[in-house]
């Protein structure tokens, strides 16, 4: 089992404000890509609607507003974009956790993406205890449990099903 740090993920600022739940784009990321894109997702019960803010190139703002009416689920979906797993290696992953809206008409409307490293996997010949040293020592990132926690607070609050 490998320890979580958080300093090893990159997922969205999520707090909550006069009962809106609201996540912004992590401050690593504004600061590697010097603020050029941002993103801001306020869900809102009171008035039974999700309001999506995006900027790009620092001026170009979007917005968008899905009453919660026309949504029909909350996509939850994982990737390992390390390389190394699927081809029958030993490795570190790098996982990739991605939050979005499906909507009656089957649009996909894309929330946040949670990034970070993962735990070691073992997908070659060799026995696990052949490793023991990188099974101990192995850290990860908390984007699996905060984009989890993210998923189901969205569950919560619209009050649609998950689905993959």
């Amino acid at each position: 089992m490998a320890l979580g740090l958080s300093i090893l993920s990159m997922s969205p600022k999520i707090t909550k404000e006069s009962g809106k739940l609201i996540a912004r784009t992590s401050g690593w990321f504004a600061l590697l890509t010097f603020g050029l894109r941002w993103r801001k997702v306020v869900i809102d019960p009171k008035h039974q609607k999700v309001i999506i803010t995006r900027r790009s190139l620092w001026f170009f703002e979007k917005r968008r507003v899905i009453p919660f009416r026309f949504i029909e689920s909350i996509s939850y979906g994982y990737n390992d974009v390390s390389g190394t797993s699927d081809w029958g290696g030993a490795g570190q992953t790098f996982d990739l956790f991605r939050i979005s809206l499906r909507l009656a008409d089957q649009e996909t409307v894309p929330l946040f993406s949670f990034f970070g490293r993962g735990s070691f996997v073992n997908n070659s010949v060799m026995p696990d205890w052949w490793y023991w040293s990188e099974y101990t020592t192995s850290v990860s990132g908390t984007q699996e449990q905060e984009s989890r926690l993210y998923a189901e607070l969205l569950k919560q609050m619209i009050g649609k099903p998950l689905s993959a």
